[in-house]
Parts: structure tokens; C-alpha cells; sequence
């Protein structure tokens, strides 16, 4: 029998209050959806968005799936069920486990509250504690963000006695009160898919279930390589465009694109060694996902911190790459490994 999991997307449709503080500017998800400078967004979307995501990357992996809050990836029509109606259908859904998803707020106006977050049950918990270190193990690896670590509160939707289930969690993947954060990542579709295929990662490892990739069964290696290539690099760039503005504030556009403004941005901030920044973890991370480690074999610590072991796993790249090994990470090392990977 398939292990069960309740996919709870937060409030509904016309909660008053969650949602954005107005854009500074229009904004085109790749879904079609516009939000226009000057209106504002409302988390039910994206909670929608994420739980849709999740779902699929899930029944993907054989589970099965309860859905709370939400019916479809249409999140203008979604009641919102009170709390206590929640827990009582997940309860009667035989679930094994809840995952809540959100995005935080600090107030009612843009200010610098920022990061991803995970929350379990301050008494009630069972076996949250492991869960939410496997998912926020994965979520932390994802677009640089301040990681503000698993925190316990009486929250209804992490309360696994009312929710009959071995392990519940809610995830804040983002500040809807920060205007990069809202703007940049929260109304971004490959964040918010993002978010949901590390979520997917993170449960697997839970319940020891291989995570299965999407498109792991296409045919032909060669399509299958040039199409997961490019939507690598575009993730690859965005992380690294919003890790830079993170650093040094160099206002690029999160697009994907390594243009001349991307370019420039490198150029004049080169990763290397003694750096402690958002720029290093984004360089740790995409170390380990292209499989070079330091001189023990192991993968990188994605601490920020540059030292000596991602000196080393750098090393190892250039020189696969034909680059000088400088143990610096700038354009000249961007470019080669774009053309490679």
C-alpha cells in the first residue's frame, strides 16, 4: 500500500489580508498570470502553485495524495475551510503524514523580513522532528535564501493528534512582505516548482523511497539531455542573479539569462576563497549537484563560507572544464561550465 500525503495549500481564495503588499512594478508569471504594478498577490496562489507542484512530483514517486484546501490549479474558486474542518477530513483521509504549505508575513508593509522556514508542532509532534529535517535539509540547498531554520508552534495544521498522522509540517517558503522575496521568487513558477520537486526530495528520504526525476522513463538520451540542461541553466542563472543582488545589491533582473548584465555582475564580484556570502553557497551547491567534492570525497558543506574544501571541489572543475585553476570563480569558469553541464 502507497504511503498517504496531505497536500494543504493555506487560507482560500478571498482570506482577507494574505496576500502581497502592492508590486513596484508588473510582473508576467510564465503561467500566463500578469500582476500588475500597483496590485497585489495573493498567497492562496502560490500556495496552490506549490501544493500542485507537490502533488505531481509526488504521485510521481508511487504516493498517494489527499488534497487540502485546494481541488485544482485553479485558486480563484477555493473556499477557506476553517482549521478545525481541516484537520478532521485529513484525520478521516487515513493520512500518513501533512505537509502545510505558506508564505510568511511581517506586518502589512514591504520591509527586510526574509527566508524560508519550517514549522512542526510545539507539543504534538510525533515524528515531525525527523520529517522536517529531511524536507528542510533540501529547501535550504535550493535559491539562496536566509534559512531560518524548523521552529515549534501550536499551529492547527502541524498538530498531528487532530490530524491523525505520524509526522506534520508547514513550510514558509518566502516573505510576502519582502519585495524581492514576493516579487522575485514567490511569483516565480520555477520557485514555486522549485520548492515543491525539494519538498518531494525531502519526503522520499523520509520514508526511504527512491525520488524519481521527471522524465527519468522519456526515450531517447540525447533529447532528454539537451531539454534537463536547459532548464538547469536557467535555474542555475536565476539562483545565482538572486544570490548576487543578495551580496552586493547589483539590482540585476531574475530572469535566467547570463547577459551582460549577469556577466558584469561576476565579473566584478569573482567568488573565491576567504568569501562568506550567498554567492558561495550558490557556487557549494552547484558543486555538489555536478558531483565534485573536496579532497576527501565528500560533498560540500552549503555553509557560504569559502575555504579550503570548496577550494578544492572548485579546483577539480576548472581542471575538468581546460579553465585556469585559479580557485576563483568567475566568468571564464561560468562559461565553460554553461557550454559542459
Amino acid at each position: 500500500m502507497a504511503y498517504k500525503v496531505a497536500i494543504d495549500a493555506g487560507h482560500g481564495s478571498n482570506t482577507s489580508g494574505k496576500r502581497t503588499c502592492k508590486f513596484t512594478k508588473t510582473v508576467k508569471l510564465s503561467n500566463g498570470k500578469v500582476i500588475k504594478k500597483g496590485e497585489t498577490y495573493k498567497e492562496h496562489e502560490a500556495n496552490v502553485m506549490v501544493s500542485d507542484f507537490l502533488a505531481t512530483e509526488l504521485k510521481r514517486c508511487g504516493f498517494a495524495i489527499y488534497k487540502s484546501g485546494w481541488d485544482d490549479k485553479d485558486a480563484t474558486d477555493d473556499a477557506d475551510i476553517s482549521l478545525r474542518t481541516r484537520q478532521k477530513r485529513i484525520k478521516a483521509a487515513n493520512c500518513d503524514i501533512s505537509i502545510s504549505n505558506h508564505f510568511n508575513a511581517f506586518g502589512s508593509n514591504w520591509n527586510s523580513a526574509q527566508g524560508i522556514g519550517t514549522f512542526i508542532h510545539s507539543t504534538n509532534y510525533r515524528n515531525s522532528k525527523k520529517l522536517a529535517t529531511k524536507v528542510y535539509a533540501q529547501l535550504i540547498k535550493g535559491t539562496p535564501q536566509k534559512g531560518r531554520g524548523i521552529k515549534q508552534q501550536a499551529f492547527a495544521m502541524v498538530n498531528c493528534t487532530s490530524l491523525g498522522v505520524k509526522a506534520a509540517i508547514l513550510n514558509e517558503y518566502a516573505f510576502m512582505t519582502n519585495k524581492h522575496e514576493a516579487q522575485e521568487l514567490m511569483a516565480d513558477v520555477d520557485f514555486c516548482k522549485e520548492c515543491a520537486v525539494e519538498v518531494a526530495k525531502g519526503v522520499c528520504n523520509y520514508f526511504g523511497v527512491k525520488y524519481v526525476a521527471v522524465g527519468t522513463s522519456k526515450p531517447k538520451k540525447e533529447n532528454k539531455e539537451k531539454s534537463s540542461s536547459k532548464v538547469s541553466e536557467s535555474a542555475m542563472v536565476k539562483a545565482l542573479q538572486t544570490a548576487l543582488n543578495k551580496d552586493y545589491k547589483t539590482g540585476l533582473t531574475v530572469d535566467g539569462k547570463y547577459g551582460p548584465k549577469t556577466k558584469a555582475g561576476l565579473a566584478g564580484h569573482i567568488i573565491k576563497n576567504g568569501s562568506k556570502t550567498n554567492s558561495v553557497k550558490w557556487l557549494q551547491t552547484r558543486l555538489n549537484e555536478l558531483g565534485y567534492t573536496d579532497n576527501n570525497k565528500k560533498k560540500l558543506k552549503v555553509d557560504g563560507a569559502f575555504g579550503s574544501k570548496t577550494a578544492a571541489a572548485l579546483k577539480k572543475m576548472q581542471k575538468a572544464l581546460g579553465v585556469t585553476q585559479d580557485v576563483k570563480f568567475g566568468t571564464a569558469t561560468m562559461a565553460k561550465m554553461i557550454k559542459k553541464y
